[in-house]
């Protein structure tokens, strides 16, 4: 250090009353000199921290916040402003406020200095090990969203030069899940429970949705990403991008008759989302799957509905379905709790009716939920066509996948038109109708087929 400060340099000098050093240098912004005491007559310890006080100037300088003031910084207003600029809907919002809300209350979360990797991975496995949190429940909701949020906060030197938590490596849970692909009826009563649950909800219409996800056989988050600009009417498919590495997006051709339902659907609208939830605003995968599983598990519900020797009822066999998938039997969808002694009767024996109905149910709806998500509409998709003998090429044309066969994908161009993705999709559909007048024959719901095709203008076959 030298004993005199220069413009741009720091210097140190004896305070004559204390003893201690003090640091000296030029702030070019206000043309002053600057200086603090080292608190020490140690010139070691003194030129270190001069070296401290040079490096705080300089991160003031261009305009970022000292390191000691970040880690002291409280994460909760950091989390509102980290979930509001995220470009989702407001329930989603909601979700991921919660989310980090709970996880930083569980793991001791206060400021941001407690984002340390080593420290919350040793609490979370004590949670685990006592059994608190189930081991997806806690890579899902609780390590996923804050190494999220820890991302952010390093996002463009926002307030972190890294990630805190960028290194947490999340934790292995095993999935039970066990995709399977539906049988053409089973399909079918569960198209046609959409389109009645579309009324019964008084939504915008949802099952064409189902429909392109079955002929289509996108993954979901690319469909719900898509806007109705990438709907090419002439080619008859929805773009849905490039993908990345072995995990393409697939063409996403569709047949004729699923091209009129989405145009039908669409309307007049040239812009904004492809498909619309039932407010009207982009689709989430979580709503998309919570809307598919009603809706198969009412089609479960109708089909083992003989064995109850019950009177066929829409609303009766949805309170039963919805029994079945949340283990909370209600006796009408919304309403006031009844006043009247009388009425009150009428309602739990209609409780009593809904649980009897569903404890008879239960083992067999259990073993054709198991396995039922949105993914295995793809599964379907797939399992159809090679029944259809559709070429495995075209097949994998369709769904994105790199041929599996030995050596399919290098002495085939599935750009000829003998490999026409279009094909799966006129077989699947071609499938889903001969399920869909089997069991319209069957009267399934209760419903007439005249009745069956009343539906929404946006929404027919």
């Amino acid at each position: 250090m030298s004993a005199r400060s220069r413009r741009g340099e720091s210097s140190l000098r004896v305070d004559p009353r204390t003893g201690f050093y003090i640091w000296r240098r030029h702030d070019p912004r206000t043309g002053k000199r600057r200086t603090r005491s080292t608190r020490t007559a140690n010139l070691r310890v003194a030129t270190r921290k001069a070296r401290e006080f040079d490096d705080e100037l300089e991160a003031d300088l261009l305009g970022r916040r000292r390191p000691a003031d970040v880690w002291r910084l409280e994460v909760a207003p950091l989390i509102e402003k980290h979930v509001a600029e995220l470009d989702w809907s407001d329930s989603s919002k909601r979700q991921r406020k919660s989310e980090l809300d709970r996880a930083c209350a569980r793991l001791g979360i206060i400021l941001v200095g407690h984002l340390d990797a080593a420290t919350l991975n040793e609490k979370l496995l004590a949670a685990i090990d006592a059994g608190e949190l189930p081991r997806m429940t806690a890579r899902r909701n609780v390590q996923v969203p804050l190494k999220k949020f820890s991302a952010w906060l390093a996002e463009n030197g926002r307030f972190l030069e890294h990630a805190p938590l960028g290194n947490w490596k999340l934790i292995r849970a095993e999935v039970t899940l066990r995709r399977r692909a539906l049988l053409p009826e089973l399909a079918a009563r569960a198209f046609l429970a959409v389109e009645l649950l579309d009324e019964f909800h008084r939504r915008e219409p949802l099952a064409v949705v189902y429909r392109v996800l079955l002929v289509g056989a996108p993954r979901a988050g690319a469909l719900i990403s898509r806007d109705v600009a990438h709907l090419d009417r002439k080619r008859s498919r929805i773009d849905l991008g490039a993908g990345s590495g072995r995990k393409l997006r697939g063409a996403c051709a569709l047949d004729p008759r699923t091209l009129r339902d989405v145009a039908r659907y669409l309307g007049r609208r040239r812009s904004g989302p492809l498909f619309l939830s039932p407010k009207g605003k982009r689709l989430t995968a979580k709503r998309l799957l919570a809307d598919w599983r009603e809706a198969v598990g009412l089609a479960v519900v109708d089909d083992l509905w003989d064995a109850t020797r019950e009177a066929r009822d829409f609303e009766l066999e949805w309170l039963v379905a919805y029994y079945l998938r949340s283990d909370r039997a209600i006796a009408a969808r919304g309403g006031r709790t009844p006043t009247k002694a009388k009425t009150k009767r009428r309602q739990d024996e209609r409780l009593e009716r809904i649980v009897a109905i569903g404890d008879e149910l239960r083992e067999s709806y259990d073993a054709a939920m198991e396995g039922v998500d949105v993914h295995a509409l793809r599964m379907t998709h797939e399992t159809w066509a090679r029944v259809a003998g559709v070429n495995p090429v075209t097949i994998d044309e369709q769904l994105g996948h790199v041929g599996r066969g030995t050596g399919r994908r290098h002495y085939t161009d599935a750009a000829v038109a003998l490999f026409n993705p279009e094909d799966s999709a006129a077989a699947v559909r071609a499938r889903l109708e001969e399920g869909r007048t089997r069991v319209v024959s069957s009267r399934a719901f209760g419903l007439a087929p005249s009745v069956l095709r009343r539906r929404r203008k946006g929404d027919r076959a």
